[in-house]
């Protein structure tokens, strides 16, 4: 059995404009426990990063590693008609440190309140979404916890905007 794990460098450049490099790297040793998988595949990332960097100008500033996981069932098998990237639901979520942002593209006009850019933080889909953020006691994140960018976890919701950006 083989998995695919997904590599992202985000590169910064003079400008402090940021871009990313994505490849894929397949690991076939199924014998190894998972934790030996992730370590075969971040040796083999230290290993090919100086080599990018020497093609680069920029800077590469954070490497992450991922890995896809099935799509759970009844998800939308088109997008709508009238979906826009750029229209986006930003939640700025309160961690014991500071703060960090959530921010979905394509947001639902109808979660967005009337003459404002606040979203209904108390339509079902929102609530459950924010709970399973902020708790998540009584679901499958029961024993994990969304966290930022640092390991801190996120424990309250600040504000739920909509908001129009260009695509990142």
């Amino acid at each position: 059995m083989s998995f695919e794990w997904e590599i992202t460098l985000t590169v910064k450049d003079e400008q402090d404009r940021t871009s990313f490099i994505n490849f894929y790297i397949e690991n076939f040793d199924e014998a190894e426990g998972s934790l030996n998988l992730f370590a075969s595949v971040e040796t083999a990332v230290q290993d090919i990063v100086p080599f990018i960097d020497g093609m680069i100008t920029g800077l590469i500033t954070r490497i992450s590693i991922g890995r896809a996981v099935a799509l759970p069932s009844g998800l939308k098998t088109l997008p709508s008609l009238v979906s826009d990237v750029e229209e986006k639901g930003v939640f700025v979520f309160e961690t014991l440190f500071g703060r960090t942002t959530v921010t979905l593209p394509t947001f639902k006009d109808s979660l967005v309140l009337d003459g404002s850019d606040q979203i209904d933080t108390f339509d079902p889909d929102v609530v459950s979404f924010v709970f399973r953020m902020t708790d998540g006691d009584g679901t499958p994140l029961e024993y994990v916890r969304p966290s930022d960018n640092r390991g801190n976890v996120i424990f309250s919701l600040l504000s739920a905007t909509e908001k129009f950006r260009s695509n990142k």
